[in-house]
Protein backbone atom coordinates (compact mmCIF):
# COMPACT_ATOMS: atom_id res chain seq x y z
CA UNK A 1 0.00 0.00 0.00
CA UNK A 2 1.23 3.23 -0.95
CA UNK A 3 1.68 5.75 2.09
CA UNK A 4 -1.87 7.97 2.03
CA UNK A 5 -2.70 10.68 4.78
CA UNK A 6 -5.28 10.13 7.31
CA UNK A 7 -8.33 12.24 6.55
CA UNK A 8 -11.89 11.34 7.96
CA UNK A 9 -15.39 12.87 6.38
CA UNK A 10 -18.32 12.12 8.45
CA UNK A 11 -21.62 13.61 6.44
CA UNK A 12 -24.74 13.53 8.71
CA UNK A 13 -23.60 10.80 11.24
CA UNK A 14 -24.32 8.97 8.66
CA UNK A 15 -21.83 8.65 6.14
CA UNK A 16 -18.18 8.12 7.06
CA UNK A 17 -15.35 8.26 4.44
CA UNK A 18 -11.65 7.65 5.50
CA UNK A 19 -8.37 7.74 4.23
CA UNK A 20 -5.22 6.13 5.49
CA UNK A 21 -6.62 2.85 6.40
CA UNK A 22 -4.21 -0.20 6.36
CA UNK A 23 -6.95 -2.91 8.21
CA UNK A 24 -10.14 -4.10 9.49
CA UNK A 25 -9.70 -5.63 13.01
CA UNK A 26 -13.42 -6.31 13.64
CA UNK A 27 -16.74 -5.24 11.80
CA UNK A 28 -20.19 -5.60 14.18
CA UNK A 29 -23.58 -3.80 13.97
CA UNK A 30 -22.07 -1.36 16.67
CA UNK A 31 -18.51 -0.98 16.78
CA UNK A 32 -16.10 -1.58 13.44
CA UNK A 33 -12.31 -1.11 14.65
CA UNK A 34 -9.62 0.06 12.32
CA UNK A 35 -6.38 0.37 12.11
CA UNK A 36 -5.36 3.53 10.38
CA UNK A 37 -2.09 4.96 9.12
CA UNK A 38 -1.95 7.07 12.56
CA UNK A 39 -3.24 4.17 14.98
CA UNK A 40 -6.55 2.19 15.60
CA UNK A 41 -9.64 3.77 15.83
CA UNK A 42 -13.20 2.66 17.51
CA UNK A 43 -16.21 3.35 15.43
CA UNK A 44 -19.02 3.04 17.72
CA UNK A 45 -22.69 3.43 16.71
CA UNK A 46 -26.18 1.46 15.26
CA UNK A 47 -26.47 -0.54 12.03
CA UNK A 48 -23.00 0.01 11.15
CA UNK A 49 -21.62 -1.51 8.23
CA UNK A 50 -18.67 -1.17 5.74
CA UNK A 51 -20.00 0.05 2.24
CA UNK A 52 -16.81 0.25 0.25
CA UNK A 53 -13.24 -0.90 1.44
CA UNK A 54 -9.61 -0.67 -0.70
CA UNK A 55 -7.16 -1.71 1.49
CA UNK A 56 -4.58 -0.97 -1.50
CA UNK A 57 -5.62 2.49 -1.85
CA UNK A 58 -6.25 2.92 2.15
CA UNK A 59 -9.81 4.08 1.44
CA UNK A 60 -13.07 3.06 3.47
CA UNK A 61 -16.76 3.77 3.71
CA UNK A 62 -19.43 2.92 6.57
CA UNK A 63 -22.60 3.55 6.66
CA UNK A 64 -25.03 3.42 9.57
CA UNK A 65 -25.56 6.11 12.87
CA UNK A 66 -22.25 6.97 13.98
CA UNK A 67 -22.58 7.97 17.98
CA UNK A 68 -18.68 8.17 18.46
CA UNK A 69 -15.17 8.30 16.97
CA UNK A 70 -11.70 7.32 19.28
CA UNK A 71 -8.25 7.02 18.45
CA UNK A 72 -6.90 4.50 20.69
CA UNK A 73 -2.84 4.27 21.21
CA UNK A 74 -2.20 0.55 21.59
CA UNK A 75 -0.02 1.07 24.67
CA UNK A 76 -2.90 2.43 26.82
CA UNK A 77 -5.50 -0.34 25.17
CA UNK A 78 -2.72 -2.63 26.62
CA UNK A 79 -2.76 -1.17 29.99
CA UNK A 80 -6.36 -0.48 30.36
CA UNK A 81 -6.99 -3.82 29.88
CA UNK A 82 -4.88 -4.81 32.42
CA UNK A 83 -6.29 -2.63 34.90
CA UNK A 84 -9.41 -4.02 34.09
CA UNK A 85 -8.37 -7.55 34.63
CA UNK A 86 -6.43 -6.42 37.97
CA UNK A 87 -9.80 -4.98 39.36
CA UNK A 88 -12.32 -7.88 38.41
CA UNK A 89 -9.88 -9.96 40.32
CA UNK A 90 -10.61 -8.25 43.57
CA UNK A 91 -14.17 -8.48 43.63
CA UNK A 92 -14.32 -12.24 42.97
Amino acid sequence: MEETAHRLTLHDRRDLLLTGVTAVDSSENKKIVLKTVLGDMLVEGKDLHILHLDLAKGEAAIGGKVDSLLYVDPAQAKNKGRVNRNIGKLFK
